[in-house]
């Protein structure tokens, strides 16, 4: 924004155990001379999804099982907000879900793949790449 080619990095995680590999993968940027600001906050998103999405050009989201919280889709559909959306989601009935939520708040899905990362078992990952 104002001009600025300073990229910002903000990340919202529920699980406190992701801090440490977050604070050296911070350290490892600054040490090659990136140009961003990277901060880390632990907790779950539908605690702060304004102060996760607001002001973002690039959001991605690997939510529980059970799908992005209603705050979450909220923050995510308002407008003016990101442009581009990585969904990451281990649970199809619940992207399914967040999926229609989306298109109905104006993203588009530019695209989609399912992972079959666990064999013998019927569970799918899904990455989806949405646009607005």
């Amino acid at each position: 924004g104002g001009g600025s080619s300073r990229r910002s990095v903000r990340c919202v995680e529920v699980n406190e155990e992701a801090l440490a590999p977050f604070l050296a993968a911070q350290e490892r940027l600054a040490g090659a001379g990136a140009d961003v600001d990277v901060h880390m906050r632990i907790a779950s998103a539908q605690e702060a999804p304004e102060e996760a999405v607001g002001g973002a050009s690039c959001v991605i989201v690997d939510p529980p099982r059970k799908g992005l919280h209603p705050r979450v889709l909220a923050a995510l559909t308002a407008d003016p907000g990101p442009s581009r959306l990585v969904y990451v989601s281990c649970g199809l009935d619940s992207f399914e879900r967040d999926c229609a939520e989306l298109l109905r708040g104006g993203w588009a899905v530019a695209q989609a793949e399912s992972f079959q990362m666990f064999p013998g078992t019927d569970s799918v990952e899904t990455l989806a790449v949405f646009e607005r």
